[in-house]
């Protein structure tokens, strides 16, 4: 944890454009047990603890720090989720101004974390209660923080090819070789846990089919892929382009695994709300109104 602390702090004093959209919660000292003979059992698995900085540390003036969860959750007065009250305060609240809210969310939260995965090959664990959103005193959204490093995924070859180094750690999770476990953790921890379930509330409250908020993911991710197609090798742009928009994506089969008693990921092909979402919106309702996250 500390040493990708370390790690994500140094690319983001490196990198203005990343450094306008995240910030980090460092870890900065991490206490585990260690098996005399290397071996790793339940209790090496489950014994360790981590100290963060502060959530507070390094707030500019009037910032309030909310954790995405939050948002969905309905306000005790109004009734409304939270974001469609927080950003009532600055317009009508009508689903207009909520689309274009949530597009702006889109852009910080995309923004960073897709420049993240395809120039560094780190994909963070961002679903909501990772995700940490940073709300100046009027209200205006500026930046996300995130926590907790022990779940995220290093792709070893972009991140040397990119000019960082990390000393690394044996474990068999977080850094590795084979660039799907960096699209997968994206593609669920981001989109399906953290978009999509804002996408559901969202179409709920206001009524209307879900595709109309993923037709808005899918102009942001489009949009974000093209002002990074410059910087971005054209084989990995072209292959993670299609992977996002075009080709079906996978969902992690999180009961399953439980029930199988199985402490590896598996997974299960599902719908691509992105392609399904544009398809929707050009009026081909076929296949696409079948499926709902």
């Amino acid at each position: 944890g500390p040493r990708i602390s370390d790690l994500l702090d140094k690319i983001l004093a490196d990198d203005a454009q990343l450094k306008n959209y995240i910030e980090t919660v460092p870890e900065q000292i991490a206490i585990y047990y260690s098996e005399p003979d290397g071996q790793e059992n339940q209790i090496a698995s489950n014994l360790a603890t981590i100290f963060r900085k502060n959530v507070s540390a390094g707030r500019r003036c009037g910032e309030i720090v909310i954790p995405a969860a939050a948002l969905t959750v309905s306000c005790p007065g109004s009734g409304l989720p939270l974001f469609v009250e927080i950003f009532s305060e600055s317009g009508d609240g009508t689903l207009q101004q909520m689309r274009n809210a949530f597009k702006g969310y889109l852009e910080t939260l995309l923004g960073g974390l897709l420049r993240l995965v395809l120039v560094y090959g780190i994909a963070l664990e961002a679903h909501q209660q990772n995700a940490l959103v940073v709300f100046g005193s009027n209200g205006e959204l500026r930046r996300f923080l995130f926590r907790d490093f022990g779940g995220i995924r290093i792709h070893r070859q972009t991140l040397f090819s990119s000019g960082y180094a990390l000393k690394l750690h044996a474990d068999r999770l977080t850094v590795v070789d084979d660039w799907s476990a960096i699209r997968h953790k994206l593609m669920i921890a981001t989109y399906h846990y953290h978009v999509g379930y804002m996408v559901a509330v969202l179409a709920q409250h206001f009524s209307v089919d879900d595709w109309t908020f993923w037709a808005d993911v899918a102009d942001v991710t489009r949009g974000v892929f093209t002002r990074l197609q410059a910087e971005v090798s054209s084989q990995l742009w072209k292959q993670e382009y299609n992977a996002m928009m075009n080709a079906p994506w996978i969902i992690k089969t999180s009961t399953r695994m439980r029930l199988l008693g199985s402490d590896r990921d598996t997974y299960a092909p599902f719908e691509n709300p992105l392609k399904s979402a544009m398809e929707y919106r050009r009026g081909f309702t076929g296949a696409a109104s079948e499926c709902r996250l």
